[in-house]
């Protein structure tokens, strides 16, 4: 049967069929990349699929991420690393925004004959491009003063206000973020920069507190001592300091205490901490003392209180009681109640020897450490100089014999190593001598110089110890006093790796000779006991080179005397 459609209709279908066609037609000429005509900062990426797209930007656009903006504001340059500065491209994010083909046949019009410039996307780190900016405002803003109040010579004099002129930091943020990846230059524009503290302030806290505070002395009363207190001792602790735009009084208690000192000595007593003798052959504890002193903080509280004052400007103060460090009833629970280890070392008399030997070993004598404290024999006993009661003598340096100050130290430092090694005390740090000294044990001793060769062994016996030293004319011994936690063995080996020492001749004026000796290597264990079970050791290893054999006079010739031996070698 034959169907005669009107022709209208046959219009129509036949146009919708040609939309259709038209609209695959545009879509396969597309294609499924960005838009044709598609432009980043004059880079095109029209046509390409988004992986090729961004490939290209990172290449083309990415590289601009790194340039070092250039900021000017003012008379001021400087620059900005972007990176730092936390902005960067999003290569991703723009080709993204370009997009890709659509079903809209406009749009697909549009991707063939259109394209369309398309701004670069930029990650902004906030809180890194803050810092960048306050970086810049140092560099570029200059300040102005701020309003306050002189107190120099014991007068009070006003610092008048006046404007600075600086960036402003949220314009700058975002310029910096505007230009990022369109230009290496930047021009912001400076502001001014108001004080905080007013003309008016300055002029009241002058009024109110500045010229009051000054007008005359103030009556320090503290238990029996009652003294006046002029300006010129107070004001140099004494300011004025901004806040919230307010010009507020403080003044340094601590600095002004110090300045007092004279008078509040007749009314202060220090502290004194507990002691432990050692008379009797066993540790008793010396009772501790209370002592008693003015509060800095309230001292500064009293004059500040009597300063506005024009009358009555008296500052009332009471004393406080001050607790010791070591109190008795700490010190009897420290568990110093018995001998731990001691050493003795013994050597030949040389007048300089004595002196340091002496010297060092009285000022380690009587060293509490508490629980895990530290021992530095550096520290305590300080420089060796004629000041601090040392005289010259010799010392090994670089493995010569030569003299300075405090020759004979390394004796104490070795008998003190000795001491704790036995104890079964932490070595935190020792260095052996670099030639052995044949009163030492081998491989178990050590040397100190200052500031940098240090003995230091750490209290790690869970209980507090004392360092006792007593000496003679040629011995001195180390004793340590605590509670006894290890038994301690020392195993050494046999000296191994021998070094011939060489032979040279000296004829300068500073020659000191030297009889040879041959270097060689030796282990020490530490061995660790509870009882008779061994619970753990530690192996300490030394080097020491050979000794030269040194003669004070030129070389011989070829048959050189027999006579002319060295003197035996200076020690420490």
């Amino acid at each position: 049967m034959n169907v005669n459609l009107p022709k209208p209709a046959l219009l129509a279908g036949a146009a919708a069929l040609g939309a259709v066609v038209l609209w695959a037609l545009l879509y396969v000429l597309a294609g499924s990349g960005v838009p044709h005509g598609t432009t980043v900062l004059g880079h095109d990426i029209g046509g390409l699929p988004p992986e090729q797209a961004q490939a290209r930007l990172a290449t083309a656009v990415g590289t601009k991420a790194t340039v070092p903006i250039t900021v000017t504001a003012g008379s001021s340059q400087t620059t900005v690393d972007p990176v730092k500065a936390g902005l960067a491209f999003d290569a991703a994010a723009t080709v993204r925004n370009a997009g890709t083909r659509s079903l809209n046949p406009f749009s697909l019009i549009g991707s063939l004959f259109g394209g369309s410039q398309v701004a670069p996307v930029v990650k902004v780190d906030a809180a890194r491009l803050d810092v960048a900016v306050a970086a810049v405002g140092t560099s570029v803003d200059k300040p102005g003063r701020e309003g306050g109040i002189s107190f120099a010579g014991g007068r009070a004099t006003a610092i008048e206000p006046s404007a600075g002129t600086g960036i402003d930091r949220a314009k700058a943020a975002e310029s910096l973020r505007s230009v990022f990846l369109r230009a290496t230059t930047v021009k912001l524009a400076t502001t001014a920069l108001p004080p905080t503290v007013s003309a008016d302030e300055v002029a009241r806290a002058l009024a109110d507190f500045a010229r009051p505070a000054v007008s005359g002395p103030v009556r320090l009363s503290v238990a029996t001592v009652n003294v006046p207190v002029v300006p010129s001792t107070f004001t140099p602790y004494l300011a004025m300091k901004p806040d919230q735009g307010k010009l507020v009084p403080t003044l340094n208690g601590v600095g002004l205490k110090r300045a007092l000192a004279r008078p509040l000595a007749g009314v202060e007593r220090p502290a004194v901490d507990a002691k432990f003798s050692l008379s009797g052959g066993s540790p008793s504890v010396v009772a501790s003392q209370s002592g008693l002193a003015v509060p800095a903080d309230q001292l500064a509280a009293a004059f500040l209180a009597a300063l506005p004052r024009t009358s009555d400007r008296v500052a009332i103060v009471k004393l406080a009681e001050v607790q010791p460090k070591l109190t008795t009833a700490r010190a009897n629970t420290l568990g110093i109640k018995e001998k731990v280890a001691s050493f003795t070392t013994y050597y030949p008399y040389a007048a300089y020897r004595l002196q340091n030997i002496h010297r060092a070993a009285t000022l380690i004598d009587g060293t509490v450490l508490l629980p895990g404290e530290v021992f530095s024999l550096n520290k305590i006993v300080g420089e060796r100089t004629a000041a601090n009661g040392f005289a010259i003598g010799f010392i090994i340096n670089n493995g010569k014999f030569e003299k300075d100050y405090g020759g004979g130290t390394s004796q104490v430092a070795t008998t003190t190593f000795n001491a704790a090694f036995f104890a079964g005390l932490k070595i935190v740090t020792h260095k052996a001598h670099s030639l052995y000294i044949s009163r030492y044990p081998a491989g178990r001793e050590a040397t100190v110089a200052w500031p940098s060769v240090d003995l230091q062994f750490q209290n790690d016996s869970g209980h507090a110890i004392i360092v006792d030293s007593s000496f003679t004319d040629s011995s001195v011994t180390v004793t340590i006093w605590g509670t006894k936690v290890w038994g301690i063995d020392s195993v050494s080996s046999a000296r191994y790796n021998p070094r011939p020492y060489p032979t040279v001749y000296d004829a300068t004026a500073s020659c000191i000779p030297s009889a040879g000796l041959n270097g060689f290597d030796i282990d020490v264990t530490r061995v660790f006991k509870r009882g008779a079970t061994v619970v753990k050791s530690e192996k300490f290893h030394t080097h020491y080179q050979p000794t030269e054999l040194i003669y004070c006079r030129a070389k011989p010739g070829p048959s050189p005397s027999p006579s002319g031996s060295p003197s035996p070698s200076p020690t420490r």
